[in-house]
């Protein structure tokens, strides 16, 4: 699965935007040993370790008042009190499950090259275009 992407306004802060990328951890619903999983990540989400997300790596984390790097202490309180949005507002919700996710997946993974990536956009990118209203 690509990457999720958003976009947040930073209107207090003067500038336009800002793009992040949100991580977190997944259980596959076949995987083998699922409650294993399960039970690490609700021990890797407790305010100790998710803190260290904050304090060693330098990231925001999911705990919403929890810790913060310094250079990003504004950015946590826009992310607490401002609304995000997707990146390409106004673009038809199924473009990126039938256009872009597939074809940046199979990228991301390694799967194709980027004149692959831009060669299946171009083609599937015009079908689809093509179908909209």
């Amino acid at each position: 699965m690509a990457p999720t992407y958003s976009q947040l306004a930073l209107t207090s802060e003067g500038a336009d935007a800002l793009s992040i990328v949100p991580f977190g951890f997944a259980v596959p619903q076949a995987a083998k040993n699922s409650d294993a999983a399960k039970d690490f990540i609700a021990f890797f989400s407790t305010p100790k370790y998710e803190g260290a997300i904050a304090t060693d790596a330098g990231n925001l984390t999911a705990i919403k008042d929890g810790p913060a790097p310094t250079n990003l202490e504004s950015v946590q309180t826009l992310l607490n009190n401002v609304p995000t949005r997707t990146v390409f507002d106004g673009v038809s919700g199924e473009y990126f499950a039938k256009v872009f996710d597939p074809a940046f997946g199979d990228l991301w993974l390694g799967k194709s090259t980027p004149a692959q990536f831009l060669s299946t956009l171009e083609g599937t990118q015009a079908q689809f275009w093509e179908t909209q209203p």
